[in-house]
């Protein structure tokens, strides 16, 4: 499946991962890159290339931390957590 932006695709992989196909629990995760047995989408600088593309709603700093916080997110319910992001 493809989403239009990583907050739809978190929500998909949180709503969808753990239900039962057919009696049987699915993993639902992002997809792994192209030429990579290991490293998938999603990743921070994904997330910030995406925020700060001309044709997504608003732009700038605030866009980046959109990203980095929606990532924190992201992480908090998935994984390791980030406990801070700093800006210059």
């Amino acid at each position: 499946m493809n989403y239009d932006n990583f907050e739809s695709a978190d929500n998909a992989i949180a709503m969808m991962s753990g239900q039962y196909l057919c009696g049987k629990p699915i993993k639902v995760e992002y997809g792994l890159k192209p030429g990579s047995k290991t490293e998938r989408h999603g990743s921070i600088a994904e997330r910030i290339l995406e925020a700060n593309r001309p044709n997504y709603s608003g732009g700038g700093m605030i866009n980046m931390m959109s990203a980095a916080n929606a990532y924190n997110k992201f992480l908090t319910q998935n994984g390791p957590s980030i406990s801070t992001f700093s800006t210059m």
